[in-house]
């Protein structure tokens, strides 16, 4: 399904901010949609509440991805081409199922990156029509930078070959977080 599997999760963010900054740049500021539209961005007693099926408006960007990066596999927890497993272990639901339907927390709306009923992804849906097989992250280190008092913290091959059997093994791809030196190496 994936071509050139290690290099597209940095294609497909790199993409996005790409994308980001030219929507951004395209669109006139309006302050007062700022923050949801409540014209007040920030504070510890800020309540943000927006419509997240419309208003980060990622059909536009999946599209502006897509033009630019036709080859890139967008990640999200609903898709459009992989879901996130929902967990940063390595490890798929035993029964993980390659199609999905992305369902809106309520059950009846429309899901979007953020709002959908994430506890059915790990397993995905046996009698959907749509293609979204599951997608595990893991770093390869404790965490997804690099800081060298965690040089002993990097995963074992056995530990990496739990993770594939899990992973890759359950039918799901594996996305393994390789973190970058100080020199970028």
């Amino acid at each position: 399904m994936t071509k050139h599997r290690a290099s597209v999760f940095a294609a497909v963010a790199m993409t996005f901010l790409a994308a980001s900054a030219v929507m951004a740049q395209s669109r006139p500021y309006d302050a007062s949609n700022a923050n949801g539209g409540d014209g007040y961005y920030g504070g510890a007693r800020e309540k943000r509440i927006i419509d997240r099926t419309t208003y980060y408006d990622w059909n536009t960007t999946w599209e502006m991805t897509r033009s630019l990066q036709p080859g890139a596999v967008i990640f999200s927890d609903i898709g459009p081409d992989v879901r996130w497993v929902g967990n940063e272990k390595g490890f798929a639901a035993e029964t993980s199922w390659a199609t999905f339907a992305p369902v809106a927390p309520d059950g009846v709306g429309r899901a979007a990156p953020g709002f959908s009923k994430d506890a059915e992804a790990p397993s995905g849906h046996a009698e959907a029509k749509t293609w979204i097989p599951a997608e595990c992250d893991v770093p390869l280190r404790k965490g997804w930078f690099y800081h060298a008092d965690q040089d002993n913290t990097v995963k074992t091959s056995s530990q990496l070959y739990e993770i594939y059997l899990k992973s890759v093994g359950r039918g799901a791809d594996l996305d393994l977080g390789l973190a970058p030196g100080r020199v970028c190496r």
